[in-house]
């Protein structure tokens, strides 16, 4: 049965996903005018498809869907229009360190698999520029979006787990992992949680504004700390970045909202401190225990077995994570290590941890530049704003989570809206 239902979905993706990129454009809406239908192109297309589809795992048949995707992309590449820029060439470095690495790892295979985890943001990235033509496509993007993020909220999110258990468990669990929620979910929307207030701003809709409250709203119902902090950080950033000084009083109120989370929040405080004889208040928050679920134990045996023999060199792409994989086998331990900065320190030492925080920089370095060549058109100050809010949350996430291993699907979306937020400053340029 599970197989089945997998099985017809992959179908289906195939379908869908080889007549979005090769076929009809995908049909929506015109955002300006609802009795009006617009036509996507091609890469458009399949670049919406990509974000609707996300959470579609398909269980057994995982595999499937990236195989698939890749051959996709690798075929539209042909007629992709190149552009690169220099944090891009960091990003390269990062992976071609990763390449070297494999010459000592523990496990090569294990690290192969992750040079490819490595390159695929690349892939999503030239697909980003290529998509948007006119700003008629990046607000079809946006909206379209923000709606299928809000779907899953009820699908799959916190408000499903809570209030349609049966839903919720038919789709991530009974199905054999049709869909991947919680952690992933989470993450997804910490990412993208800055369109809908770039949508908000511009169109003064308020039905935005509860879309931005869904997507917290299931990370919190689902008790994610990850995903409630990097979303509460994607938040910030944006403001931060497009209103500067006037941000303020609005990260001000992020920052009380965070707080009242942690500590008014039942299931919230109790997963995130580890209490002894007294409850852990604001006043004694600063003493209190953090509560990591053994991570911290995973990752103090991975420093010093993976890290501290070579914390230059580390001990090669794939090492830490496929003893863990290893140890998983044979019921010991969840097999993954629930923080990708810890990983690549490990595998990849202090040189690639070094280029990867380069390669951050360098990107956050010259998206501000951009915009303030460009700060006089709103929409690209904001679309830039947006972009350092989902690479900001997405960091954050990769402190706990497993976004570059395990939610893949997450992590390539803030090389995605890099990729149309350079796209705008060429429309831009070409429009003078």
């Amino acid at each position: 049965m599970e197989f089945s239902i997998n099985l017809i979905f992959g179908l289906l993706l195939l379908l869908f996903s080889w007549k979005y990129a090769f076929g009809k454009g995908m049909v929506v809406t015109n955002i300006f005018n609802n009795r009006q239908k617009y036509r996507c192109n091609n890469t458009l297309s399949f670049m919406l498809f990509s974000v609707m589809t996300a959470m579609v795992y398909l269980g057994p048949l995982s595999l499937l869907k990236y195989v698939l995707w890749m051959v996709i992309i690798v075929l539209m590449n042909r007629r992709w229009i190149q552009k690169w820029d220099g944090a891009l060439t960091m990003y390269v470095i990062f992976i071609l360190w990763n390449l070297y690495t494999l010459t000592y790892s523990h496990n090569v295979s294990q690290g192969w698999m992750m040079i490819l985890k490595f390159i695929i943001p690349i892939f999503y990235f030239r697909m980003g520029y290529n998509a948007v033509k006119t700003e008629m496509d990046l607000w079809i993007f946006m909206k379209q979006v923000v709606v299928y993020c809000v779907i899953y909220s009820f699908l799959i999110g916190g408000l499903s787990e809570k209030f349609w258990p049966r839903i919720y468990s038919f789709l991530n669990f009974t199905t054999g992992g049709l869909f991947i929620a919680y952690a992933s979910l989470a993450d997804f929307f910490a990412i993208l949680i800055a369109i809908p207030v770039v949508m908000y701003i511009f169109t003064k809709d308020k039905k935005y504004l509860y879309a931005i409250g869904l997507l917290l709203l299931s990370s919190i119902l689902a008790v994610v700390r990850t995903g409630i902090g990097a979303s509460i950080i994607g938040l910030i950033v944006v403001c931060v970045v497009y209103k500067r000084i006037k941000s303020i009083p609005a990260v001000v109120m992020f920052l009380l909202l965070f707080v009242a989370i942690v500590f008014l929040i039942p299931d919230v405080h109790d997963k995130m401190f580890i209490e002894d004889d007294e409850i852990v208040t604001l006043n004694n928050a600063n003493s209190a225990e953090i509560q990591t679920n053994s991570r911290q134990d995973t990752w103090q045996q991975l420093k010093e077995k993976y890290y501290y023999p070579n914390p230059a060199l580390g001990s090669g792409c794939g090492s830490a994570l496929g003893w863990l994989k290893a140890k998983y086998m044979q019921n010991e331990g969840a097999g993954l290590v629930h923080s990708d900065w810890i990983q690549i320190m490990c595998e990849s030492g202090n040189i690639g941890l070094g280029l990867y925080i380069i390669f951050a920089v360098t990107l956050l370095s010259q998206v501000i530049k951009m915009i303030r060549e460009y700060g006089t058109n709103k929409l690209i100050n904001l679309f830039g704003a947006l972009t350092l809010a989902s690479f900001a949350a997405c960091f954050f996430c990769m402190g706990f989570d497993n976004v570059i291993t395990y939610a893949q699907q997450a992590y390539v979306l803030p090389f995605m809206l890099y990729g149309i937020f350079l796209k705008l400053i060429d429309i831009k340029c070409d429009t003078k």
